[in-house]
Order: structure tokens, then C-alpha cells, then sequence
């Protein structure tokens, strides 16, 4: 089954947004990050992760889902885009004399906020309920297990030494995510504050 060409747009839009979002962060940190080099001195471009994407995409319908013909859900989508991240490692810090695990760790905090962005996107546009963001990240942020979530997915991400990510325990870490967090939003009666 073939990607439609209109869902490529989005996601890189989306990809370029999480890098704007990160380089603010990292900005008040006064380090700078940018895209990184090929070996040919090429910056790595958006468009060269979502060609990794469709390439690796025949992959994950062979060998993680029964029916090949259906839309790969969003969880092995982000399983998958994270997968990629820390294959082609797009970011560098600017300034260069940054030890290689930090960039590692660099390119693991993109794969991470892409997934965080793109699972709140998904639940914005498909959740058949008001879908209130806020209220589905508060237990991420607030509490000690949102809080040992994150730790432990940048600690399967940071695995990169040893062998490259299990797309399907990746997957499944962001399905549970959502659940807990979409419980969590429809037992709150009065929403964090926004803003």
C-alpha cells in the first residue's frame, strides 16, 4: 500500500515544527542546534527523513501487522519516525566540540517530542470527544509516573550502542501512553489552567 503523497506535507510540517520547538529550548541553554551533515557535507533535509520513512514503512507492514493493506496506526508511525530519527541522526549542535552522546541524546529528545507532538495531533483530529491537550499531558508532566515514562523511554532510545530500537515495544509504549493519558483526561472535572 502506498503513502498518498498529501500525507507527506503534514508530517514534515510537523518535523520542522518539533525542530523549531527544540531549538527554542535548547537556545535557553545557549547551545544552538542545526541540521546535520552528510559525509558529503550535505545538510540533511526533511525530505530525507520522510524518504527513510516510506523506505522502512514496507518493513514494519511485513513484519508487524497482519493486515498489510490497512494504514499503519500512529503508534508504529511514531515508533517508526523515532526509529529513523536515531538512524540518520538529522541534528547537530552548532558550536561542534559536543561529545557524540550528547548529540545521540540530542537527536533522542527530537524522536521523543515528535512522538509527544504527534499523538496529541492525532488525538486533536480523530479523538470522537473534545480533546483537551492539557489535560492529557498533566499526568505527564505532573506526576512520578508520566515523569518515570519519560525517563525510561529516552533510556530505550538511548540504546543506540547495542542494537537499534524494537519498533513494536516502541509502539506499544506509546499506545499505553495515550490510554493512560486519555483516562486520566476523562476522569479530571476541571482542566489545568492553559496558557
Amino acid at each position: 500500500m502506498a503513502i498518498s503523497p498529501e500525507a507527506k506535507f503534514p508530517r514534515i510540517q510537523m518535523l520542522r515544527s518539533v525542530f523549531d520547538q527544540l531549538q527554542i529550548r535548547y537556545q535557553k541553554q545557549h547551545q544552538k542546534i542545526t541540521w546535520s551533515a552528510r559525509q558529503d557535507d550535505i545538510l540533511i533535509s526533511l525530505d530525507q527523513l520522510w524518504d527513510r520513512y516510506v523506505q522502512d514503512l514496507e518493513d514494519v507492514r511485513r513484519w508487524l501487522m497482519e493486515d498489510t493493506k490497512n494504514k499503519i496506526d500512529r503508534h508504529k508511525v511514531i515508533a517508526l519516525t523515532q526509529y529513523d530519527i536515531l538512524e540518520i541522526q538529522p541534528l547537530a549542535f552548532a558550536d561542534g566540540g559536543i561529545s557524540a552522546d550528547e548529540t545521540y541524546r540530542l537527536n533522542v529528545n527530537y524522536a521523543y517530542l515528535f512522538g509527544l507532538q504527534f499523538l496529541i495531533r492525532c488525538n486533536e483530529i480523530y479523538y470522537p470527544a473534545p480533546f483537551f491537550p492539557d489535560a492529557f499531558l498533566h499526568p505527564l508532566i505532573h506526576t512520578e509516573g508520566g515523569q518515570a515514562f519519560q525517563q525510561e523511554h529516552h533510556k530505550l532510545l538511548m540504546l543506540h550502542s547495542e542494537q537499534p530500537i524494537a519498533l513494536f515495544w516502541c509502539a506499544q509504549l506509546w499506545f499505553l501512553l495515550e490510554q493512560w493519558g486519555l483516562e486520566h483526561m476523562e476522569k479530571v472535572s476541571r482542566f489545568p489552567p492553559q496558557g
